[in-house]
């Protein structure tokens, strides 16, 4: 059951997610109804992450970057040793890097985990938390998962776009390239697709290359922006600012 249950964990933060085997049953249901809750929770978030997958599966495509990365591909500078030896934890795309756990409960009740100089921020909670070697006290609910600094993460929620942002407080620019096209067909092949160039700094966002009109919803990290100055109207909810718009062909750009 245990061992299921962190499968299905880590296959949520993979390129290709199913609970494959066989001579064996692989239905969560099966292992009772807390398994069947906590697959359910993480099967429903790879539905949320698709937008910001099938874009790194883009990214693939066009620049040959893997969805899955080690740490030293990313961070190929750092003199951590650390770097090299967290073998079990890796970057999902740009802005996720994820642990997965590899011993049971049993054995270990927490993990060291590894975060580069940087901002980061707990997948989970969204609090903020420090770089470098830390400890993460582990439970079969999670799999330790942080938002890089920088983030630009597009979602899917009750079919409707939506991009959790972490803006870096420091003076820097992220960038990430938002992907559609119909889903079907090779179409793509010939150009027809839409290819959405976001800019994020911690004053403001622009979307370049826009196509088609498109409401979104943006889901601002509070903890990641300071004394903020919104020239469009935002709500609160939680740890977030909200900011619904629509994006226009060619450029858009909010301030915050």
């Amino acid at each position: 059951r245990e061992l299921f249950i962190r499968w299905m964990q880590f296959g949520t933060f993979s390129p290709v997610f199913r609970a494959h085997g066989a001579m064996s049953s692989r239905e969560p249901w099966i292992h009772g109804e807390e398994t069947t809750r906590i697959i359910k929770k993480y099967i429903q978030l790879r539905y949320r992450l698709m937008p910001y997958i099938y874009s790194s599966a883009f990214q693939t495509y066009k620049e040959g970057l893997p969805i899955m990365r080690p740490m030293l591909l990313e961070h190929p500078d750092d003199p951590h040793e650390l770097v090299n030896d967290r073998l079990t934890q890796y970057y999902f795309g740009d802005y996720l890097l994820v642990a997965p756990v590899t011993s049971p409960l049993n054995e270990a009740e927490d993990m060291e985990i590894y975060l580069p100089e940087g901002e980061w921020y707990e997948f989970e909670s969204l609090k903020r938390t420090d770089s470098g070697l830390k400890k993460q006290s582990l439970t079969i609910e999670s799999i330790p998962v942080y938002v890089k600094g920088g983030a630009i993460i597009p979602m899917n929620e009750n079919d409707r776009s939506v991009i959790l942002l972490a803006p870096s407080t420091k003076s820097m620019q992220s960038k990430f390239t938002w992907y559609h096209d119909d889903g079907i067909s090779n179409q793509y092949k010939k150009g027809i697709f839409e290819a959405i160039d976001i800019y994020l700094s911690n004053q403001e966002i622009v979307f370049n290359n826009v196509k088609n009109v498109r409401p979104i919803r943006l889901k601002i990290l509070k903890a990641a922006i300071k004394n903020p100055r919104f020239k469009t109207k935002s709500l609160h909810s939680g740890p977030f600012y909200l900011i619904d718009t629509i994006l226009k062909p060619g450029r858009t750009k909010i301030r915050f």
